[in-house]
């Protein structure tokens, strides 16, 4: 009870905040909107299927929804009369994935008070809360465990100085608790669990390994990009950040424009509105097309940037090298999309958060620069000398054949309780 009521007074104001700048901030307009919604889509979801047994999965936005959907597909073949409702925090994760077949009702996850979330799992009523990643909602899982509902943690990964941070670090002793049970990606993770006095865990490395293992074995082809690719090396540089582009505009200048068209490169953007586009592209300063415009003419053109949505993993599978933005601002993007291709993968130096960054370039599939040498150096022996690329593809497949399976004992979990 003594933490209950300074966190809820924190929720409160946060939420009054949100309310104060929405007029400014689209993203912060668009969540308030969605999560006026959210009771009256799950009433209504519930007075439609009125006995049918639901999942309920929390994930804060894409990254997390990609984390969860590999054991999503697995419990739907399993339970197929069981429902999966999917809730998400930010804006850019209902708008992409809102929609997903296999997702029978999402909803923007409310402010985490502790009348609305008993008021939320008293109408869902879900067997079990999933909650991926970094997910600790202190009323939330209150209300579960006063509830008898299992609050499970997925791919849950903790570091030594979140614990060690007095806020933080006391959130998560209080947060933690109170989960049924907790899988975790690595051995540090464990470690902390253990001395917090935590048992309920098991280390289980990271569901992502899933499911780009089965996009790569399943997605739908990309028609256009062998047809443009021929002839020339490709480099997709995804969730492209402007300083990406400003690391590897002299590469991009050497490889495409020096070496008349040796590669080609996919620039895929972190966002795609307006003012990044343009703010990224102004970063590049050469020539360019917009993949809007050009699909209409397909011209020859050596740099394309991608202005639309949900094509990324399905490209990785034409290139010879990959790039992946995030590095070089707050946090690197996903890069087993990339790596589970059996290609170079490049990306900047904030990677450290990131265990799987730092296992591929451990086994030699992935470099970090500045601090990795020459980005010219790095794709161009690892695509034009033999050994070094088949040295590449069998790290990658070694490395992803050893992780894979996380899914699958989460899956059994949920179907025993």
């Amino acid at each position: 009870m003594q933490y209950k009521f300074p966190y809820s007074v924190s929720i409160g104001l946060f939420e009054g905040l949100l309310w104060l700048i929405s007029p400014f901030f689209p993203k912060a307009g668009k969540m308030l909107a969605g999560r006026r919604q959210t009771l009256s889509r799950v009433l209504e979801f519930r007075k439609k299927n009125p006995g049918i047994k639901v999942y309920w999965f929390h994930a804060a936005s894409v990254g997390e929804f990609e984390q969860a959907l590999p054991v999503i597909g697995l419990l739907k073949e399993i339970q197929g009369d069981a429902a999966i409702a999917v809730s998400f925090y930010s804006p850019s994760g209902m708008e992409m994935r809102g929609n997903h077949p296999l997702a029978d009702l999402t909803f923007y996850i409310p402010a985490d008070l502790k009348g609305r979330m008993e008021n939320l799992l008293e109408v869902l009523k879900p067997e079990a809360l999933v909650l991926v990643k970094y997910e600790f909602w202190y009323n939330l899982l209150s209300a579960c465990k006063q509830a008898e509902i299992p609050a499970i943690s997925i791919c849950c990964i903790l570091r030594e100085s979140s614990l060690k941070n007095p806020i933080l670090g006391f959130h998560l002793r209080k947060c933690l608790p109170l989960f049924s049970f907790i899988f975790v990606q690595n051995s540090e993770t464990a470690r902390l669990l253990k001395i917090i006095g935590n048992q309920a865990f098991q280390i289980n490395g990271d569901t992502r390994v899933d499911r780009v293992m089965e996009i790569r074995d399943n997605a739908e082809k990309v028609d256009w990009i062998p047809e443009w690719k021929e002839g020339h090396k490709l480099l997709i540089v995804g969730s492209a950040w402007a300083e990406d582009i400003v690391f590897l505009r002299e590469f991009i200048r050497h490889s495409v424009i020096e070496a008349d068209g040796l590669w080609r490169v996919l620039i895929v953007p972190h966002e795609i509105g307006e003012t990044q586009i343009k703010h990224l592209t102004s970063s590049l300063g050469l020539p360019f097309e917009l993949f809007s415009e050009w699909e209409l003419e397909k011209e020859n053109i050596d740099i394309l940037v991608l202005d639309t949505l949900g094509l990324l993993s399905r490209t990785y599978r034409y290139a010879d090298a990959a790039w992946i933005g995030g590095g070089f601002k707050t946090g690197l993007h996903n890069t087993l999309e990339a790596a589970v291709y059996g290609i170079p993968v490049g990306f900047g130096p904030n990677f450290k958060k990131f265990r799987e960054a730092q296992d591929l370039q451990d086994i030699g599939v992935a470099k970090s620069f500045p601090a990795g040498g020459s980005v010219w150096s790095f794709f161009q022996s690892s695509t034009e000398n033999p050994e070094e690329s088949d040295k590449i593809k069998m790290s990658a497949e070694l490395y992803f054949n050893s992780q894979k399976g996380a899914s699958e004992a989460i899956v059994q979990f949920l179907c025993n309780i």
